[in-house]
């Protein structure tokens, strides 16, 4: 069965550092696709100006309740005014399937 390759956006609020306003606003038949996209000036408007501070690329299998197979963690670069690729965010080592499940 097909995989397939989401895009979320999120920010990290507060004290716990919890995300804050996940959405799922694509996904790709393929990760080079994915992350082609993300590289490109396409992807700015994800940025809306300080909403979303983070974004994720899951691959994820087809069913209900999908497993996640691989993620790729995203950061809001002011300074280069772009993302940034990053390690997963210690709060979230014990969790999965952001963007479906």
């Amino acid at each position: 069965m097909k995989e397939i390759f989401t895009l979320t956006t999120f920010s990290i609020k507060g004290r716990a550092k919890c995300m804050d306003r996940p959405r799922v606003v694509g996904w790709f038949e393929t990760k080079e696709q994915a992350v082609a996209y993300i590289e490109s000036e396409s992807s700015l408007h994800l940025w809306e100006e300080g909403f979303y501070t983070h974004l994720l690329v899951e691959r994820v299998s087809p069913g209900v309740y999908p497993e996640t197979k691989d993620v790729a963690w995203y950061f809001w670069d002011k300074k280069r005014d772009g993302w940034t690729k990053i390690y997963r965010p210690q709060q979230f080592e014990n969790t999965c399937n952001f963007s479906i499940g």
